[in-house]
């Protein structure tokens, strides 16, 4: 930085034997092209916040409907776990109301790899 400093000087110096009247503007290219992307970093950040949020309100969305129909389901899921049911049948009713979803085989299969060994 203090190269810089005697640099500008010298060159201050020099323009100002040549040219007296004019001043010399000057400026930096990494501190003009930080304030040029200030804007995008604040606009980064912004968005992840905002993502965070619809991030966190969609799983407590999850758990809330998760909560409510093993709720709805409880009397049933408890009466067929005293007439012998496994865990794996007492997923699949859990699944009926909320894994409705074509795409969600998947959740069927980490399920069954869970409890298979009952």
């Amino acid at each position: 930085m203090q190269n810089a400093q005697k640099a500008i000087a010298t060159m201050l110096k020099v323009i100002q034997s040549h040219v007296p009247n004019k001043p010399l503007f000057y400026e930096f290219l990494d501190e003009d092209l930080n304030r040029a992307y200030e804007k995008e970093k604040r606009l980064g950040v912004l968005s992840l916040i905002i993502s965070s949020i619809a991030i966190l309100l969609a799983t407590l969305g999850l758990i809330g409907l998760t909560t409510f129909v093993s709720q709805m389901r409880l009397k049933e899921m408890s009466l067929h776990k005293v007439l012998g049911a496994r865990m794996k049948d007492i997923i699949l009713i859990f699944r009926k109301g909320v894994f409705d979803y074509p795409n969600c085989s998947w959740c069927d299969r980490c399920f069954f790899r869970l409890y298979s060994d009952e």
